[in-house]
């Protein structure tokens, strides 16, 4: 009997860096490449025997996608629910300012983000004008990606909350007692080293008014994952 597991995102959130600790599991067997991701469910038709297949003939009991788009995209949860009622979703979290500044020096590193920090949060300034057609999700979205709420409530509609864990990059990548429930959550019992460089994105100092405009905006949507879905953001206090 296989188990599905799926490493929905969100971006920035240190997902590569669980994915490839994770697949030093000998029973965990991960869908490649993970970067490109492969993003079947995005895919309108879906079937299991097609979806199987990508895994090769491999052993392991546990099949581990990890695809940071499905966090955005309620409807490939939906997908995945009508293959897998019975799999289990990962959902990663970040301090929502770093992981926003994390996805701009991403985006501005690559080439793609030619405006400032403070014309980007504090000034609203236009996004570039590219052509987004190769891309799954808008890669100037910074801001809405750091509202987590929305997306967990988004796929609490879809699967029981017993199928779903949420973590934090700041417990997992840090304290093995965060990381190695993880992996029992999937099935898995070989419990690997933590290692690995998590976001490694090249960054300069930031203006102190972005970090404030930036925790401000994030606050309330803090609150909600401690009060609405009794978590405990590592960052809540900063």
């Amino acid at each position: 009997m296989k188990t599905n597991v799926f490493i929905i995102g969100g971006q920035r959130c240190g997902t590569t860096w669980l994915t490839k600790q994770l697949s030093l599991c000998p029973s965990v067997n991960l869908l490649k490449p993970i970067s490109p991701e492969v993003k079947y469910f995005l895919k309108e038709d879906v079937s299991h025997k097609e979806y199987i297949n990508l895994f090769g003939d491999t052993p392991g009991k546990i099949l581990l996608e990890k695809a940071t788009t499905y966090i955005e995209r309620p409807d490939a949860g939906l997908r995945i629910k009508s293959l897998y009622p019975d799999a289990k979703i990962i959902i990663c979290l970040r301090d929502p300012v770093e992981r926003a500044l994390s996805n701009y020096f991403f985006s501005h590193n690559n080439g793609l983000e030619t405006r400032t920090l403070e014309e980007v949060f504090l000034e609203n300034k236009p996004s570039p004008q590219i052509s987004t057609s190769n891309f799954s999700t808008d890669p100037f979205d910074y801001l809405k990606r750091g509202v987590y709420s929305k997306y967990i409530q988004s796929y609490l509609d879809i699967f029981p909350k017993e199928q779903l864990l949420i973590t934090f990059l700041e417990n997992f990548t840090k304290k093995s007692h965060s990381f190695y429930p993880i992996v029992t959550w999937i099935g898995a019992h070989h419990y690997p080293t933590l290692s690995g460089k998590v976001n490694n994105s090249s960054r300069k100092e930031v203006n102190p008014d972005v970090i404030s405009h930036l925790k401000s905006y994030y606050l309330e949507d803090t609150n909600k994952l401690i009060n609405d879905f009794n978590l405990k953001p590592p960052y809540a206090d900063k």
